[in-house]
């Protein structure tokens, strides 16, 4: 019992050390800890003060330049205002003169509305030819590729389906572009472009027989507002297991394609022919017929395993088709 109480002493001594530690070990981390985090903080608060003194200066540099800009502008659409009033345009003869002055000017082209100016460069497949027969007339003057025009809202070339011209003349077909007509000194003559590209300025809009094929071939071209905007090959028909060709704007299976619009089609005409189905006898085909009714011929396909019964008239599972 006397070792007991002896030793009581000496554990509470113990106990109060490592309580003292610990306490001590705390304060000095939540210490550290709060230096760090102002420190942290103050670091965090000179990054943030630096970032936006630079984009501070950023943004007066931006200002700077676009007030420059909108007072280059001012002058150039005081100027082109002033041409108006007297009845006279920008074109070949002034705009050399008009971009000596303002050379960051973009202006259409009051001729043509595939063409532009660009007072800040020249496009050198055009303007080499300025010194060859003066076929083109200055280094400012642009044009767009085809099918773009160029737009005076968004002052670029855009797809002609996002552009008025109004007044303006708007070229439809590749040819009338400059840039791919034949040129002197060129290896070409003066048919060679319309060889080379379609033209659908006398078609109507939607899909057409290619003209620079034969009947017998399946290709088409696209036409819209009268550009040729696709070429193609009509594929061959899952369903009656024929070549498709170009018909009523629309790739049509051969059975459907009249023998008096295209001389490979195999549907027949029904012109004083009396209503009826009847089979196909130019292409002895028995997994379907034709059909005739008030004098318009109709392709029709018989169902999944069944052949017209050139007896009955009719598609029959059992069949008998003799052609």
């Amino acid at each position: 019992m006397n070792r007991l109480m002896n030793a009581f002493p000496t554990r509470i001594s113990f106990l109060t050390m490592v309580f003292l530690t610990s306490f001590r070990a705390q304060s000095l981390y939540e210490t550290d800890y709060q230096q760090y985090s102002n420190l942290n903080r103050e670091g965090k608060e000179v990054s943030v003060q630096s970032l936006l003194g630079e984009t501070e200066l950023l943004l007066k540099k931006k200002t700077s330049d676009l007030q420059k800009l909108v007072d280059i502008k001012e002058d150039a659409y005081n100027e082109l205002i002033t041409m108006h009033s007297q009845g006279q345009f920008p074109d070949e003869a002034r705009i050399d003169e008009l971009c000596a002055r303002h050379p960051k000017l973009i202006i259409k082209s009051m001729t043509g509305c595939h063409r532009y100016y660009n007072c800040s460069g020249e496009d050198t497949e055009l303007s080499r030819w300025i010194s060859i027969y003066r076929l083109w007339h200055s280094k400012f003057e642009h044009e767009c590729h085809y099918p773009f025009l160029f737009s005076d809202e968004t002052m670029q070339c855009e797809n002609y389906t996002e552009v008025s011209c109004l007044n303006r003349y708007e070229p439809t077909w590749e040819c009338r572009y400059f840039r791919l007509t034949c040129k002197p000194r060129m290896h070409c003559d003066s048919g060679s472009c319309g060889r080379k590209y379609i033209t659908c300025e006398d078609k109507e809009d939607g899909l057409q027989p290619s003209p620079h094929q034969q009947l017998h071939y399946p290709n088409y071209i696209t036409c819209d507002k009268g550009r040729r905007i696709h070429e193609g090959r009509c594929p061959v028909d899952a369903l009656w297991g024929v070549q498709s060709f170009p018909y009523n704007g629309q790739c049509i299976q051969l059975f459907g394609v009249p023998t008096v619009y295209n001389p490979y089609g195999l549907l027949p005409s029904c012109n004083g022919t009396v209503d009826g189905n009847y089979p196909f006898t130019n292409g002895s085909y028995c997994f379907g017929y034709y059909k005739c009714e008030g004098g318009v011929a109709t392709a029709v396909k018989c169902p999944s395993r069944t052949i017209f019964d050139t007896d009955k008239r009719i598609c029959d599972l059992r069949g008998s088709c003799n052609l």
